[in-house]
């Protein structure tokens, strides 16, 4: 019998999910305007119906969740997604430490959960993402680029964003041009270079795994902090390692932020040190000197070394392919 192609089936699975849920969110959100309910009650009903999806999943429970942690950090340990060698070299093998009997079945009705997981923790990001351009949507009862939800990339430069926005707010774009631009604001956001949102927001669970307390930073701390503007949130990234991991980690972001600077990194106070202390400008640069080429990185630790090899494999994961749609 020919062996099922375990990454077809997913790949199929989440794509109809996906499609599924965010046909919900759009009749849900639509609905609501009609109804006459407030913005920020539709909003989050919507939030809530992604989460609820989530809800009584076996993935979510020992000893399925080591296998959903496995799935999730497969981009370390298969190339191009093959859920096949996941399960044979990877998954497979926890039989006997989990008590289970791990056979196609049981794997087959798991990857449906990280199905249902992955795709509404998508859409959920989606949503929340353009909630600036959802809402004046819903102020001005106007929905006809509701289909913009598939695209992550956020930016108040965007056609669509001044569209719905000088709609919104026409004195704004008086005397502004022919292509109507807002004046920028003063840098208050790291500015995340377009192509690498997703893959960061991806990576959460390896960011706790290795850098940030899960216990005090949940997934929408770690998304408001690095994507959003500092001052509409209360946010922050709590740290569970060293000082100096912490300020390696951001010195590897600034390749994926155009603002994640040494100045910004304090002017934000949005980064928690292990210690209890917000991370500054100075202390931040103290620790990582010994990684900065400029001053350079001859004389390492092994420690050190191990802090650098693993800050250099988050960078490369953020760069894979592997977590594109």
């Amino acid at each position: 019998m020919k062996e099922k192609d375990f990454t077809l089936l997913y790949e199929t699975t989440y794509n109809t999910y996906l499609d599924q849920y965010i046909d919900e969110i759009e009749n849900f959100y639509k609905i609501a305007n009609k109804e006459g309910d407030a913005q920020n009650y539709a909003y989050n009903s919507c939030l809530n119906l992604l989460e609820n999806k989530r809800k009584g999943l076996k993935i979510g429970l020992e000893p399925f969740a080591s296998i959903y942690a496995i799935y999730k950090n497969r981009a370390s340990k298969v190339r191009n997604n093959n859920l096949n060698i996941l399960y044979t070299k990877h998954i497979k093998p926890l039989e006997d430490k989990l008590g289970l009997e791990i056979n196609n079945e049981l794997y087959e009705y798991l990857l449906e959960e990280f199905a249902i997981s992955e795709a509404s923790n998508r859409v959920y990001s989606w949503f929340s993402n353009w909630h600036t351009v959802y809402k004046m949507m819903f102020e001005l009862n106007d929905f006809s680029d509701f289909k913009i939800i598939r695209n992550s990339s956020f930016s108040e430069a965007s056609d669509i964003f001044k569209k719905y926005h000088e709609k919104l707010y026409p004195i704004c774009y008086v005397n502004k041009g022919k292509e109507g631009e807002v004046q920028k604001n003063k840098i208050n956001n790291f500015n995340q270079v377009e192509g690498y949102e997703d893959e960061i927001k991806t990576l959460y669970g390896d960011f706790i795994e290795y850098y940030i307390n899960g216990a005090t930073t949940s997934y929408d701390d770690y998304v408001n902090v690095f994507f959003k503007n500092w001052d509409e949130h209360n946010s922050l990234i709590n740290f569970s390692c060293s000082t100096q991991e912490a300020s390696l980690l951001l010195f590897k972001l600034m390749n994926f932020f155009s603002d994640l600077t040494y100045t910004n990194i304090g002017k934000s106070k949005v980064f928690k040190l292990k210690t209890g202390s917000i991370l500054t400008s100075s202390n931040y640069g103290k620790r990582i000197a010994p990684f900065n080429p400029k001053s350079g990185n001859l004389h390492l630790t092994p420690r050190q070394k191990k802090m650098l090899q693993r800050a250099n494999s988050i960078v490369d994961l953020i760069k894979s392919k592997s977590f594109k749609d």
